[in-house]
């Protein structure tokens, strides 16, 4: 039996040609006096175990860009009319941002959005809504999908990935959490999605600048 303290012990090897008969005439110490084929013996000796302690610290790196990560993703959506850039009741405008995730949380990754609706003062382009749809040129509307899913991305609803439907909660995305719109299913190292927004103004939508800030949060469950 090994001692379960630290020190020298020895050990002694006999071996015989059967397991019965012979065995028994072994007593200590008169080896060679037995019917023993062979006899010998060993030393051994345990220390202290070595006890060995590595720690990795949870990893999250969220980050929302338009071409290349650290770069500022604000965007101005519309086209061209004259040397403006604009949005009209003849074309839905879209444009595009990413963002990307690498992270050991071994649940995964929540992505929420915090933000409202385009304002000018008081007036407002219309939000989708919380029902994804398709955004229609001269009906005043703004919303966003996800284009584009990276790995072990899954869109969460009422958001989707398809070009035809779009949406904007704001009931949830002005709220204090913001809503989800992505999750991730567990550790991915630069997983990159691809948002695209989509707008339109209508004949009768009121002359102005519109504006939204929109700030998307990461959170992993480790």
């Amino acid at each position: 039996h090994n001692p379960s303290t630290t020190g020298t012990f020895y050990a002694r090897i006999i071996t015989y040609t059967l397991d019965t008969g012979d065995v028994l005439s072994y007593a200590p110490g008169t080896e060679g006096s037995t019917n023993a084929q062979d006899y010998g013996g060993i030393a051994l000796s345990t220390n202290a175990t070595v006890n060995i302690t590595a720690k990795v610290q949870e990893a999250l790196s969220f980050c929302v860009y338009n071409a290349t990560c650290g770069d500022d993703p604000s965007f101005t959506i519309g086209h061209a009319v004259g040397s403006a850039t604009v949005i009209d009741s003849s074309v839905v405008d879209t444009k595009a941002i990413n963002f990307s995730i690498s992270t050991n949380a071994q649940s995964g990754v929540f992505v929420r959005l915090f933000g409202d609706t385009l304002k000018s003062g008081t007036n407002s382009i219309p939000a989708v809504g919380g029902t994804a749809a398709a955004i229609v040129a001269g009906t005043a509307n703004f919303g966003l999908y996800l284009s584009t899913a990276g790995t072990n991305i899954t869109v969460v609803s009422p958001y989707t990935t398809s070009a035809t439907t779009y949406a904007l909660d704001t009931t949830n995305t002005t709220s204090l959490y913001g809503q989800k719109v992505a999750s991730l299913s567990g550790p991915t190292n630069g997983s990159i999605s691809t948002i695209t927004y989509g707008a339109t103004a209508s004949n009768t939508t009121a002359a102005g600048t519109y504006t939204a800030t929109h700030q998307y949060i990461a959170t992993g469950t480790f």
